[in-house]
């Protein structure tokens, strides 16, 4: 969907650049290689996690699956919630335009098992990287989400324990 026209958008229609709490998703997707999905984004030109905020009326699962959906064009097969990430000092964000949000993000596995990815128009290009890679392609990104959400998953891999950051 993008921005425009998005519940979020509505919202700074009235509200302006205010401070608002909008929580959102970050997708770690995973390919039937083992290999982490990374996209460039058109609009700041970093690498990320695919990921979004909610819409009126989600709920956690259904936001990453419909995230999934608008950006990669893909279902996931098995979406597992491991962690949140709920720390203020790291989550409340102000864009270039001046909006201010304060934006928990819930930290969900995607597997798929298709390798065919049809790109909406948030992302110019992708590649399929070994995690290590994707955490190092990331460790730079504005993407603060994005370095958080690989991180969890390394670590859930090794406990498979839920994460709260």
């Amino acid at each position: 969907m993008g921005f425009v026209g998005s519940d979020l958008w509505k919202v700074r229609q009235k509200l302006g650049h205010d401070l608002t709490l909008w929580a959102g998703v970050t997708v770690v997707v995973v390919n039937s290689d083992g290999k982490i999905w990374l996209g460039k984004r058109s609009d700041v030109d970093s690498w990320s996690v695919a990921g979004g905020h909610f819409e009126l009326g989600d709920s956690a699962e259904s936001c990453a699956r419909r995230e999934l959906h608008e950006e990669l064009n893909v279902e996931a097969t098995e979406l597992t919630m491991i962690g949140v990430i709920t720390n203020p000092e790291q989550t409340l964000i102000k864009h270039p335009n001046g909006d201010e949000v304060q934006a928990p993000s819930f930290v969900f596995v995607a597997k798929i098992s298709d390798d065919e990815i049809k790109l909406d128009e948030e992302h110019s290009s992708y590649e399929w990287l070994e995690l290590d890679d994707a955490i190092e392609r990331v460790s730079s990104s504005a993407s603060f989400y994005s370095r958080n959400s690989l991180g969890m998953y390394k670590n859930w891999l090794q406990t498979r324990e839920f994460q709260i950051r």
